[in-house]
């Protein structure tokens, strides 16, 4: 997989998935990295687009790749409203 600054990914997966933006990606050696995200909240799931709908919050988190509750990246859009989404490839499977 392949990832760079400005990818969103899955931080946690309760009832709404909680996302974070890649900042800094911190190389050790070959096998070992570190992500730096800025984290977002999660507002609501829109049926419309097949989108959660999220605000950027102020909290920062560290995480290593491997800990990732999915590993593929994902991509934020802006709605002609403003609003920011960010569409899954698929479904999550949620352990509730």
């Amino acid at each position: 997989m392949t990832y760079k600054p400005s990818s969103i990914v899955v931080v946690e997966n309760t009832l709404l998935p909680r996302f974070g933006e890649i900042i800094e990606i911190l190389v050790f050696n070959v096998k070992h990295c570190l992500f730096i995200l800025q984290l977002y909240k999660t507002e609501c799931f829109l049926h419309h687009y097949h989108a959660f709908e999220v605000t950027q919050s102020k909290q920062c988190l560290s995480c290593v790749p491997n800990l990732l509750v999915d590993y593929h990246p994902l991509t934020l859009y802006y709605l002609p409203s403003q609003k920011k989404v960010i569409p899954l490839k698929y479904h999550l499977i949620e352990d509730l």
